[in-house]
């Protein structure tokens, strides 16, 4: 039995780490969702984050990460379609 204990720790800190994942991801979806209801425009509390990679060297500048926030004003400074290939 002492044997087997290393070889258990790497699997056992993995399904620690994603319990804590998962916690922290649903602990903050309930958060969403319980006060987004008491907001009057709840649609505004919930928004979609869109991770795209800069593809040219002013949209790197501007926003060196690529997170958008859907429906905000300042991420519609940005083009989302700008430097892509249209057919």
């Amino acid at each position: 039995m002492p044997d087997t204990l290393p070889a258990l720790m790497p699997s056992l800190l993995a399904v620690l780490a994603g319990a804590a994942i998962g916690a922290v991801f649903y602990g903050g979806l309930w958060w969403t969702v319980r006060r987004a209801a008491k907001f009057r425009r709840p649609g505004l509390a919930v928004l979609s984050v869109v991770l795209q990679p800069p593809r040219t060297e002013e949209r790197l500048r501007k926003n060196p990460l690529g997170i958008y926030i859907n429906g905000l004003s300042w991420s519609r400074e940005l083009d989302a379609t700008e430097g892509v290939k249209k057919p």
